[in-house]
């Protein structure tokens, strides 16, 4: 495939701090890894690349699509393990869902040791800490946090740096790269404000401000959406220009097809369930596949509800296997068909507390699910809950002000 004048622009780019804000389905990953091919091609040594991804899937899939060894493709906790051991590190890390610690605790933990000491310790911290020490375990943020304290002053020389999905960047991983930065290096960093959506864990968008002030970086913008049909693109804009605190762009779709969006009500979380169920029956008998299509959703009781349902239905009809994911766990995936469900106030946008940053990262979340979508996108919304209990659209569907089914 040819790559279009944006994508160019960012591959052959010589400025040494680029930020290159990547709409959804803009093809983010192929630039990152045509550059890297670019800069070997010219020249530069591929043991001097680095490139840092948000997961360990990512690393893997990069490192296939890449088909060279010699350069570093890796998480942030993977890079700095592997710096660690190099030095004779060997504390055993454990996986925090492992320990006899709560959901909330553990995420309490991970955020601060993630702010820098910007947020305040938990209480449950120093229980933590001594459950740890006494066992001669790390966990994955303990690792980062040794990396920057022991390599204050060790020179780690990297020519090139690449940074994927750099709006979920917390703040010690900020510092870590800074860490990376010689006289020499050059940094190759992407996200999309639009898309941060780990605030919750101590991710901080702010830090794409941060990073084109601190390096005079040069902002380069990748606006062409190759996954979404026009109608599709048209309800991602809409929706996510709510939003105060972000970088101002549009998605330009790339597809001629108009694709369908439809909104949904229903009396009960039952008849939303049956009617899914009905309409997927629908489109597989129209050819598409049960892989191309997903239910996105924010409550993992309205998941738990559907899914009983669904295996119920689907006991004798039909492979029971769909994509029933999370707004969180469909990030970086597409799909031919999306629903959302549960679209109700309070419940998506989930809300704690009635604050703006936390209506924006719920609008930011509703808009990855959206973007998810490739042909046609189905938004439903119960009138009554589990308990029989009524329940309001979502702000969000009001927003979209459409014909509601």
């Amino acid at each position: 495939m040819i790559l279009s004048t944006e994508q160019l622009k960012a591959v052959t780019s010589k400025d040494r701090f680029i930020f290159l804000l990547a709409g959804a389905g803009s093809g983010k990953t192929r630039v990152v890894i045509e550059r890297i091919k670019y800069l070997i091609k010219n020249g530069a040594n591929p043991k001097g690349i680095l490139a840092i991804t948000f997961t360990k899937k990512a690393s893997e899939e990069m490192k296939l699509r890449l088909d060279n060894e010699l350069v570093n493709v890796n998480t942030f906790h993977g890079y700095c393990y592997q710096e660690l051991i190099k030095d004779g590190f060997n504390k055993q890390i454990i996986d925090p869902q492992d320990l006899p610690f709560t959901q909330s605790e553990l995420l309490l933990i991970s955020r601060y040791k993630n702010s820098l000491q910007g947020v305040k310790p938990p209480i449950i911290l120093n229980e933590y800490n001594e459950y740890l020490t006494t066992r001669n375990l790390i966990d994955f943020d303990d690792i980062m946090n040794i990396f920057l304290k022991e390599y204050q002053k060790k020179k780690i020389d990297y020519k090139y740096i690449f940074i994927d999905e750099f709006q979920d960047t917390n703040n010690l991983q900020y510092e870590i790269l800074k860490r990376l930065i010689s006289n020499e290096t050059n940094v190759f960093a992407v996200g999309d404000s639009d898309q941060s959506i780990y605030r919750f864990r101590g991710a901080n968008s702010k830090i794409i401000d941060k990073y084109l002030s601190e390096f005079k970086a040069t902002l380069l913008n990748l606006g062409n959406n190759y996954r979404s049909s026009v109608k599709i693109i048209d309800e991602a804009n809409y929706v996510i220009k709510k939003n105060k605190t972000r970088i101002k762009k549009e998605l330009i779709p790339n597809k001629e097809s108009e694709g369908l969006v439809q909104v949904y009500s229903f009396e009960n979380q039952k008849s939303e369930c049956y009617f899914i169920i009905y309409k997927i029956k629908e489109l597989m008998s129209k050819g598409y596949l049960l892989k191309d299509i997903a239910i996105i959703y924010r409550n993992h009781s309205r998941a738990s509800t559907f899914k009983r349902i669904y295996m119920d239905n689907y006991l004798i009809s039909v492979e029971p296997n769909i994509n029933l994911l999370s707004c969180h766990e469909s990030k970086g995936l597409e799909f031919k068909i999306v629903f959302i469900i549960g679209l109700e106030e309070g419940l998506f946008p989930s809300l704690y507390e009635n604050m703006i940053s936390e209506v924006e990262e719920e609008r930011r979340l509703f808009f990855v699910a959206i973007t998810r979508a490739m042909d046609q996108l189905y938004l439903t919304y119960s009138k009554k809950d589990e308990f029989n209990e009524p329940r309001k659209p979502s702000r969000f569907l009001v927003e979209l002000n459409r014909e509601i089914h």
